[in-house]
């Protein structure tokens, strides 16, 4: 009779779903701390252009509470529920899987190690603008942003200068053995189950605390970071693209880099019959098209010239062109039907009579 208010809470086991790689244009990590304005800017694609931003999307329920504790490496909480609308350091997440007894993995890897150094990797102990965290927990999601382009954001090496497959590993384990996780009850640390006495064994890894014992549950997913590229339709058998002399002469081809970054075709000869040297802004499609046309009415069937693409104000690739009379576009359509002496269509016979 004396009931003020209620409140029904509802305890469901953590999940991890998928995990999906998108790309974004250059910028530093922490650029962004909206969830909305940086799916705005994302494209899925697991191939991603070096100097380009990689963001990693993984489907996770339970570790937001220890996201917002934000526990230090001795266990010491700094919670900060603003967290959940702008963003963390990627620090909390380092905390996590690499110093408490969590038993949350989380990495991003590039293959093997090598002597005695370690694999590549993602620092996730980096400064926000190298690597930074959004968090969406109302869906179940965060994003992990990392700016390519820093040394920084990487341990064991610098950034990657070449083709580089990263594997992407989220994990939940409470599969050790018989240690089960248990809650600092009494005594102790006041900071409760990020530091205290679990159990006799101070060196013991714990297991994660909300699966079934011997429970483990992961998700993966891989993503190739190489530089940037264009690769150009119209190819001749000598790699040369052909290009249709013409007021609209097109230019088209497919790029690693992500869509709405800065970019530039440019064609330009000096020793052609007439000279010139011209450049348009393109759009990057999502599927990485690029095409554009330029006036080159003025030369002749067999100037050659040279191609630039330039990403963010820097040459990204080249290629060289030659004018031709006319491109082969492949749109010919063959048909199943054939023409009769006096041109009249004819049904192919079926077989019956």
């Amino acid at each position: 009779n004396d009931e003020l208010g209620s409140k029904v809470l509802e305890l469901t086991t953590p999940e991890i779903g998928d995990i999906t790689v998108h790309k974004a244009p250059e910028e530093d990590a922490d650029d962004e701390d909206n969830v909305a304005d940086l799916v705005e800017k994302a494209t899925p694609s697991s191939d991603i252009a070096l100097d380009d931003q990689a963001i990693i999307q993984v489907e996770a329920t339970g570790i937001y509470g220890t996201m917002v504790a934000g526990p230090d490496g001795e266990g010491n909480l700094n919670s900060d529920f603003d967290r959940l609308e702008d963003g963390m350091s990627s620090t909390v997440l380092y905390n996590i899987d690499e110093e408490l007894e969590t038993q949350i993995t989380f990495e991003i890897e590039a293959g093997d190690s090598t002597g005695n150094q370690g694999a590549l990797e993602v620092a996730l102990d980096s400064d926000d603008q190298d690597v930074f965290v959004v968090l969406d927990e109302e869906n179940g999601q965060f994003f992990l942003v990392v700016d390519t382009t820093s040394d920084d954001a990487f341990e064991n090496g610098d950034a990657p200068d070449g083709d580089t497959t990263f594997d992407v590993t989220m994990e939940y384990d409470a599969d050790n053995g018989d240690d089960r996780f248990e809650f600092n009850a009494s005594g102790g640390n006041a900071n409760g189950p990020f530091k205290g006495p679990f159990s006799t064994d101070a060196d013991s890894h714990k297991n994660y605390p909300y699966l079934q014992q011997g429970e483990v549950i992961s998700s993966s997913a891989s993503f190739d970071l190489s530089p940037r590229s264009i690769v150009f339709d119209n190819l001749n058998e000598d790699q040369v693209v052909e290009v249709a002399a013409g007021e609209s002469a097109e230019l088209s081809g497919t790029t690693n880099v992500a869509p709405k970054s800065d970019a530039t075709l440019r064609v330009a000869s000096s020793n052609a019959s007439s000279s010139f040297r011209v450049g348009n802004d393109v759009n990057i499609t999502d599927d990485g098209s690029v095409s554009t046309t330029f006036d080159l009415s003025d030369q002749e069937v067999g100037d050659e010239f040279g191609i630039t693409y330039q990403v963010e104000g820097s040459s990204a690739d080249t290629a060289d062109g030659v004018i031709v009379e006319s491109v082969d576009t492949g749109d010919d359509e063959e048909t199943n039907e054939t023409e009769t002496d006096d041109g009249e269509d004819e049904e192919m016979d079926d077989g019956e009579e």
